[in-house]
């Protein structure tokens, strides 16, 4: 299997195998900024950032300490709104708690922070984008949806749950709060029927039940609100290793799902990651090859503007 060199912040040059799990990327909200992280088949944390002005893509890198048993499945990263702080969370592999890791200016990354649970699946995070609410979502090992929550004035809560649509969750959820903290949407896929459900909440309205966006999944599904919340977009790949898209508008409501997007030599395997810039200006989907293992780009600009498949390694 092919091995990616990449240069660790920490601990001199290490390597990535190019068959990690699924991505997790964020873009500041400034677009100034995104960050793509992996677990490694060591078990290990990595790293690839791009950022404007002409800094482009650098190398994967890594050397980040792990927890006692090292990391599993997939990890979900987001950025508060002003690229102040990212937060980075992902599950152990020995205990199957939530591990938190934190950057923030002037003192760049934190150790691991240990919130305990008890996780059947990867988590999923989002930051309000005026930074004064930060969730996380996971099934757990009763396949109950979890959730976990930090505000300023209160720090993190105990761990909640709610019941899961007929059949179960499979996977991963994902978690995606509109600009103000004025919504937040949850989405996970049937266990039995590989449909897209969604759980939304508002502060007025509370929790919704479960609403079936129907599909026909191979995998966790990726959300992403625009920062006015204007449209949301869902991802997912398809029981084909095809990608899958779904979104909704303040105008038109949601569309049926949609493909066409091509795909690599071979397909795409596991989960795929979306995230959108500042008002709407770009969309990036990552996703990692069913064949290779690789992780692949895509992009849009405007709505009938996709780029191919770019290659990350």
């Amino acid at each position: 299997m092919a091995l990616l060199t990449a240069v660790s912040p920490h601990a001199g040059a290490v390597t990535l195998r190019a068959d990690a799990p699924a991505p997790a990327a964020s873009w500041t909200q400034n677009g100034g900024r995104i960050d793509i992280f992996r677990i490694g088949p060591d078990h290990r944390l990595y790293e690839r950032t791009w950022t404007g002005t002409g800094g482009g893509w650098g190398d994967w890198a890594g050397g980040f300490d792990t927890p006692l048993g090292g990391l599993a499945g997939t990890p979900t990263a987001t950025w508060t709104a002003d690229g102040s702080r990212l937060d980075v969370f992902v599950t152990g592999a020995a205990d199957g708690h939530l591990y938190q890791k934190t950057w923030a200016a002037p003192l760049g990354w934190s150790g691991w922070a240990d919130l305990g649970g008890s996780l059947y699946s990867a988590p999923s995070a989002s930051w309000t984008r005026n930074g004064e609410r930060l969730d996380i979502f996971a099934v757990g090992t009763d396949h109950q949806l979890q959730q976990k929550f930090w505000t300023p004035g209160a720090g993190w809560s105990a761990w909640g749950s709610y019941a899961p649509p007929a059949g179960g969750l499979s996977g991963a959820p994902s978690a995606t709060w509109t600009a103000g903290g004025t919504r937040l949407d949850v989405f996970a896929t049937g266990a039995t029927d590989n449909h897209l459900y969604q759980k939304a909440w508002t502060p007025s309205g509370g929790w919704t039940t479960w609403a079936d966006q129907g599909g026909a999944l191979g995998s966790a599904p990726s959300a992403s609100w625009t920062r006015n919340g204007d449209r949301i977009d869902i991802f997912g790949v398809g029981t084909d290793h095809r990608l899958y898209q779904k979104y909704w508008t303040s105008t038109v409501g949601w569309s049926d799902w949609v493909s066409g997007f091509g795909v690599p030599v071979g397909g795409l395997s596991g989960a795929p990651s979306t995230t959108w810039t500042e008002g709407g200006s770009r969309l990036d989907v990552f996703a990692t090859g069913a064949t290779d293992g690789r992780l692949y780009e895509k992009t849009m600009t405007d709505p009938s503007s996709w780029t191919g498949w770019t290659d990350m390694g």
